[in-house]
């Protein structure tokens, strides 16, 4: 009997071995004919996305003002329904700003009005009317303000009050990303409230007012040698990598009231040739500001600085004032030496240990009080 039962016990268990194997061996077949069917489904998807792509790219390039316009569209949809050719998407759209674009039109062809066409277009609704305008600089204005809108609503945190949708895959906030708009030429440009990775900007020129109140630069921010043209806000910008402004031009006044710099500030060898607004501004690395030049006035009203504030070699043309200004890191931390003071008697509040004295040739500086008695 024992031997009978073990017997058919060796037997059974033989059935259940080969059933087994039967099932994983279904099993595994199963599993790679799903994992096939999944990887052909992503590889379609894959290239239809790089369909939708390189068309729309292509169609970029278009010598027709019209299609250019469709393209842009078509990109910021590509890029909010695909995160992770946003990045990609958004270096198309700045290399098309940086490409040459007189900042005024041509003396063959009419000029708008002042404040004509200077609206950013909203999405779809301009491509008709350009199609009828034969201007062709005007054309190509319309594209870049909307390259650059598209560039704006996307940068700009949704608070949550005004969110559509509860739904994050709705939020048109492209988080993390980097722009490079080195030498493009812009014209209205506006990031207020943007949050960015990384900016450059060097060499760009800004045409009308340029806004960046309230902006996040999360890495380095650059603006060396950029012109701006007209009035520029980076009034409550926050800047936690390195600002670098060195030989940036300020033709309008400037407002950087309220602004937080956690790295090193770079205005050196900058030109203001307005009013210049610092007031309330935190400098928490070094704050940079060698033969810059200050045409208008000069506020640095309450301004903290943590660190060395440095302005070797400055030129005031106008008032500078200092006041209430707070150096952290002692008096010493501020420097003037060999600043040029071209108005003494106009109205001045230096840092508390300044003062305006002369340099012994009929000129004037910024010295110590306990080196000169001062005016």
């Amino acid at each position: 009997m024992n031997a009978t039962v073990t017997a058919a016990a060796i037997g059974v268990g033989g059935s259940v071995i080969v059933a087994l194997a039967a099932f994983w061996a279904n099993v595994r077949n199963t599993n790679k004919s799903t994992e096939l069917t999944h990887r052909a489904l992503q590889l379609t998807e894959q290239g239809q996305v790089t369909d939708q792509y390189t068309k729309a790219v292509g169609q970029l390039g278009s010598d027709k003002a019209p299609v250019r316009l469709g393209a842009l569209y078509a990109l910021e949809r590509f890029a909010q329904d695909n995160p992770a050719h946003r990045q990609t998407t958004v270096n198309v759209i700045c290399a098309y700003l940086r490409m040459p674009f007189s900042p005024t039109a041509p003396a063959s062809e009419p000029v708008p009005e002042p404040g004509e066409g200077a609206q950013q277009p909203a999405a779809g609704a301009d491509i008709p009317a350009l199609a009828g305008n034969g201007d062709t600089w005007q054309q190509e204005k319309q594209v870049r303000l909307t390259a650059q809108r598209v560039l704006s609503e996307h940068l700009r945190r949704t608070p949550p009050q005004t969110q559509p949708s509860a739904d994050p895959a709705v939020d048109r906030f492209w988080p993390g990303i980097r722009l490079d708009l080195t030498g493009a030429t812009l014209t209205d440009f506006s990031l207020s409230g943007a949050v960015l990775a990384e900016a450059m900007f060097d060499g760009a020129t800004f045409t009308g007012d340029a806004t960046f109140d309230g902006a996040t630069f999360t890495g380095d921010a650059w603006f060396g040698e950029a012109t701006f043209t007209g009035g520029v806000w980076f009034d409550g910008a926050t800047f936690t990598g390195d600002a670098r402004f060195g030989e940036t031009t300020f033709t309008g006044g400037v407002w950087f009231d309220g602004a937080t710099f956690t790295g090193d500030a770079w205005f050196n060898t900058a030109t203001f040739t307005s009013a210049a607004w610092f007031n309330r501004a935190t400098f928490t690395s070094g704050a940079w500001f060698n033969t810059a030049t200050f045409t208008g006035d000069a506020w640095f009203n309450t301004a903290t600085f943590t660190s060395a504030a440095v302005f070797g070699e400055a030129t005031f043309t106008s008032g500078a004032r200092f006041g209430e200004a707070t150096f952290t890191s002692g008096k010493e931390a501020a420097s003037f030496d060999g600043s040029h003071v071209l108005a003494p008697d106009a109205h001045h509040v230096w840092p508390e240990g300044w003062c305006t004295g002369e340099t012994g040739d009929g000129e004037h500086t910024v010295v110590r009080v306990s080196s000169s008695p001062g005016s």
